[in-house]
């Protein structure tokens, strides 16, 4: 990932890191909002979605959202185009299908939410985000809009100001929380401010926003989850707590 953002000045503690990260999100937030703006005229992309492969595993949906009739896929295939850049070369989408639920898995194909790249991130993701979702084994859709703004305020501290931010660090300041239909959210501990604002701003329409990748045509996709968990993936009911990082709160 790489960033032309200004660097910031950034002192010798971590608990600086809430004011600095509140900083970088909210101007990189104008930034990119001002280029997502931009006439698609300007944006040098390909006209349309690579063509499925004929042999095709189907996908299913697992009956776990609360409200499916409002989970459709509404991201269409020239969507899909202006997010081409964000993979490599030779990524395989599958074309838009309106009756795609947002928790239909298949052995091909891997869902993935448009948040992370309508914010700025790209395809593999970068070692923190990455290790994130490693440890707690959440599918890439299960993770609420604020879960990748804070990710990405991270990485960017982490590229920019070569700062030692990791998992241990990132369970210091939240808790992992599930609001209803097994989807994720970060909220920040007890009797503690909120480290990074502005990361917690409703996004409009993100649940229908989603598209497929065939899971043989990225980096690691043979490795990435299948289905979307429903619990805790080391679970220990005496300490809640997922490998003793982050706690893991249950709330469907």
């Amino acid at each position: 990932m790489h960033l032309n953002s200004r660097p910031f000045p950034f002192k010798s503690s971590f608990e600086d890191l809430s004011g600095i990260a509140s900083l970088f999100f909210s101007k990189s937030s104008s930034f990119l909002c001002s280029i997502l703006r931009l006439p698609m005229a300007k944006m040098n992309l390909r006209s349309s979605p690579a063509k499925d492969p004929k042999k095709d595993s189907p996908l299913k949906s697992q009956g776990i959202t609360k409200n499916p009739s409002m989970e459709l896929c509404r991201f269409t295939d020239p969507e899909i185009d202006r997010l081409r850049h964000c993979f490599p070369e030779g990524t395989i989408f599958r074309s838009f299908d309106s009756s795609m639920k947002s928790d239909c898995v298949s052995d091909a194909w891997i869902t993935f939410p448009t948040s992370p790249f309508q914010i700025g991130f790209t395809y593999p993701f970068p070692f923190l985000t990455e290790s994130f979702f490693t440890l707690t084994d959440l599918c890439y859709i299960q993770a609420m809009p604020m879960v990748w703004k804070v990710l990405y305020t991270l990485e960017n501290i982490i590229e920019q100001e070569g700062k030692n931010i990791g998992l241990s660090e990132l369970s210091q300041l939240y808790n992992l929380v599930s609001r209803g239909s097994h989807r994720f959210l970060f909220k920040h501990k007890p009797c503690q401010a909120h480290p990074i604002l502005k990361t917690t701003k409703n996004d409009s329409n993100w649940i229908n926003q989603f598209f497929f990748v065939r899971k043989d045509s990225i980096p690691n996709g043979d490795h990435l989850p299948k289905k979307w968990i429903t619990q805790g993936r080391i679970w220990d009911p005496w300490t809640r707590t997922i490998l003793g990082f982050f706690f893991f709160i249950m709330d469907n």
